[in-house]
């Protein structure tokens, strides 16, 4: 709750400074997600929210985001010659404050922390007979990750290309060495006001 608040804090004194030169706008994507040491393949899903860009300098902004995003896995196996696969849904809503360097022509990096509240986290198991969904209850409620980026702006629209590493152990279970961490490929576009 510590960091929520400092981002906060930083984000209503970026505000004050700035106020005159403040972006807001809308953004949208798709995300390639995986979980660490499941085995499984990429779960695809949407990312939608609010951005802002808030000026440092003439090259330096900070784009505070709020964004809901399907994240997860899909795993596929056969029991006794029936195919199935497992769907984890791990569903955030994610607050990420990058960090962004316009290069030149349009051209940007970014980095930046994220925190994630998870408010989906349920599990699919689809077979060629029945389909099971139950809930998972050993499921940390928040996430933490970093993320690195590239993207390009013309005039106010905008495109960018970003990795987020989860650092949180997003599955609690008693006795494994495993590692499950969120790890998020995401394409979005967006347009700023």
């Amino acid at each position: 709750m510590r960091l929520l608040a400092l981002f906060f804090t930083f984000f209503i004194c970026s505000l004050r400074l700035q106020a005159q030169e403040i972006q807001v706008g809308l953004r949208t994507g798709l995300n390639v997600a995986n979980v660490t040491d499941l085995n499984a393949e990429a779960r695809f899903g949407i990312s939608a929210g609010v951005v802002g860009n808030l000026p440092l300098t003439d090259k330096i902004f900070i784009q505070p985001e709020l964004n809901y995003d399907q994240q997860g896995a899909v795993e596929k196996g056969s029991i006794l010659g029936e195919d199935f696969q497992v769907r984890y849904k791990l569903n955030y809503i994610n607050l990420p404050v990058m960090f962004k360097y316009y290069v030149e022509g349009g051209f940007f990096l970014q980095a930046g922390p994220q925190l994630g509240y998870l408010i989906k986290n349920d599990m699919n198991i689809e077979g060629e007979s029945s389909g099971i969904s139950f809930d998972l209850d050993d499921t940390k409620k928040f996430d933490f990750s970093l993320g690195l980026g590239a993207g390009y702006q013309y005039g106010n629209y905008f495109v960018d290309a970003r990795y987020k590493f989860g650092l949180v152990n997003v599955y609690e279970i008693d006795n494994s060495e495993d590692n499950f961490q969120n790890r998020v490929f995401q394409l979005s576009f967006g347009y700023l006001i």
